[in-house]
């Protein structure tokens, strides 16, 4: 039952990780309620399974874009 769990965790936490790479500025509340759970129960499953928050998580996604973008050559100002 607790292997059951903690894989249903992990597949909420992926389908999180899916929203947060393809929705730019989803807030924490739209996420959950998306996954049909609690923000408060989201945030703690994420922060404990992937180390950092969702909030934290899509930062470094669009952090990482933005690196990438520059490295080939893209304007800084669109």
């Amino acid at each position: 039952k607790v292997e059951t769990t903690i894989n249903s965790q992990i597949e909420t936490v992926l389908q999180a990780c899916e929203l947060l790479e393809t929705e730019e500025n989803i807030l924490l509340e739209d996420l959950a309620e998306n996954l049909k759970i609690s923000p408060y129960h989201l945030q703690r499953t994420f922060k404990e399974i992937i180390g950092v928050s969702p909030k934290k998580y899509a930062e470094n996604l669009r952090l990482e874009k933005f690196k990438s973008e520059i490295r080939q050559g893209n304007d800084v100002v669109t």
